[in-house]
């Protein structure tokens, strides 16, 4: 579809199409840090716990969505997880491990999300480690790196400027590894000389002619 304005010649020459996308309000990211500790069975002559998160989700709470004017909205966003913990004694020799329950996370983001828009949460990466017994219990470091994007589809006259790189979420504790990845896209072509066709052409005739 073509978009002219009639009323100045500078614009009546310029094509502007008319294109749907998928519009991103908001990216961010999310770095959570936490100690979690759980009461299960520990081997006896237990010296090392190892830990890994399994059946790990992330998504908003849209009932939860609050809006506070000028298309901000407190958003809550849910992390459901459980950990795997494996018990070893000081030879390295395994002891049995055990599946934790689940376990729920809930924080609250100031993002732009007006109406009509969804939020996505993307876990980029997560680790668990420096376990260590607290009381009879497993306590065990948590840290999950999340990208949040708030999106809607819309149709819109703006040229492409390029990839959309994130910021930091209002709130964030310090981070213990890359968050976001550094790379995000897949990688740009490197411009490479072509054959130039025309002047082939030129020298077939000019064969042909001798």
């Amino acid at each position: 579809m073509d978009y002219r304005d009639r009323k100045n010649d500078k614009y009546r020459k310029k094509r502007i199409e008319c294109l749907k996308v998928l519009k991103v309000y908001d990216f961010c990211f999310r770095n959570v840090h936490k100690v979690e500790c759980f009461d299960v069975d520990i081997p006896e002559g237990t010296t090392e716990i190892r830990c890994r998160i399994i059946d790990l989700t992330c998504e908003e709470v849209p009932a939860m969505r609050r809006q506070i004017g000028g298309g901000l909205a407190r958003v809550v966003i849910r992390k459901r997880f459980r950990l795997r913990l494996g018990f070893f004694d000081q030879y390295g020799n395994s002891l049995g491990t055990v599946d934790t329950e689940q376990r729920t996370l809930t924080e609250t983001l100031v993002l732009c999300a007006p109406p009509g828009t969804e939020v996505q949460c993307e876990i980029t990466d997560f680790s668990c480690g420096d376990c260590e017994i607290v009381d009879g219990t497993v306590c065990c470091q948590v840290d999950i790196c999340q990208l949040i994007e708030v999106k809607a589809w819309v149709k819109v006259l703006v040229p492409i400027k390029g990839f959309c790189e994130p910021v930091e979420c209002p709130t964030a504790f310090p981070k213990e590894f890359e968050c976001p990845p550094p790379t995000l896209f897949p990688p740009q072509c490197t411009p490479s000389p072509r054959p130039n066709h025309d002047n082939n052409d030129d020298n077939d005739d000019n064969n042909n002619n001798d």
